[in-house]
């Protein structure tokens, strides 16, 4: 991944700029207010001349909506390069090395998020992680319905990124699945997803027998203080679904469980 994904100047450029192609008429001023810093301050901050305090940045970091993990390496990578107290440059320096070998923090770049924004990819992982998991593209291919040649460069790519290894005996095992796509991740590459992933679920509804799925679309109309509430439900109905998931040691059925909460649009009394 790119220095700059943790580079305080750049991400806060970046943000900037991004709010500027969405909104041309978007000022430094405006920018300033929604931090809560001045407009003087926040302009040293984009140049790299300030010299921000750890708690600074996290506040600023919040007001833009950054991961609170990728918000702490921006953090440390400041302080590792430009902390003027030793102990905190050896300090900042020996975490962000113990954040490199942790791979549940690894965030894709943009370019990895491309690579993975097929659907083909997050199903072979579903697929190795089974009991009895297929090992070889033309079984991947016989699973998934896909051509061989598509799964074999989905399996490259896969290994590209670390997803996956090849073991000796010529098996593959998933190395990475506990990842988080960072904030840039190109709208294309989430589109693509998106719009393939509704194309998989589309056709499984329509190959599979009626007596084998359970689909229900629910619309409700209601209070916009109840939103939160629905919100943790949801949350709540996902970890009891995982809990489930895990209690079961046969793992041989892959299955998609889909939840997503969009406001439609606004009710006024006439």
């Amino acid at each position: 991944m790119s220095k700059d994904n943790y580079n305080f100047s750049v991400v806060l450029k970046s943000c900037f700029d991004a709010r500027v192609k969405r909104n041309p008429s978007y000022s430094l001023r405006a920018f300033a207010r929604d931090v809560s810093v001045s407009p003087s301050h926040l302009s040293e901050l984009l140049n790299g001349r300030a010299s921000p305090s750890r708690n600074s940045i996290r506040t600023i970091s919040a007001a833009i909506g950054l991961a609170p993990d990728r918000v702490e390496r921006i953090c440390d990578t400041y302080d590792a390069a430009n902390s003027k107290i030793e102990w905190r440059r050896k300090v900042a320096s020996r975490r962000l090395k113990e954040s490199d070998k942790d791979k549940s923090l690894y965030m894709y770049s943009d370019d990895e998020a491309k690579y993975i924004s097929g659907i083909i990819h997050p199903t072979i992982l579903a697929y190795l992680e089974l009991t009895n998991p297929p090992q070889t593209p033309e079984e991947l291919a016989l699973r998934t319905g896909k051509p061989v040649k598509t799964i074999v460069a989905a399996l490259a790519r896969l290994e590209r990124i670390g997803a996956i290894e090849y073991l000796d005996d010529g098996g593959i095992k998933v190395t990475r699945t506990r990842t988080r796509v960072n904030e840039g991740v190109s709208p294309d590459a989430i589109r693509t997803f998106h719009g393939q992933f509704s194309d998989f679920l589309l056709r499984a509804m329509v190959e599979q027998p009626r007596s084998t799925r359970h689909y229900d679309a629910i619309v409700y109309a209601m209070s916009s203080e109840a939103i939160d509430d629905f919100k943790s439900i949801l949350t709540e109905t996902r970890k009891k679904l995982t809990e489930v998931s895990e209690r079961y040691s046969k793992k041989d059925v892959v299955c998609y469980v889909n939840f997503q909460m969009a406001e439609g649009r606004t009710l006024c009394d006439n």
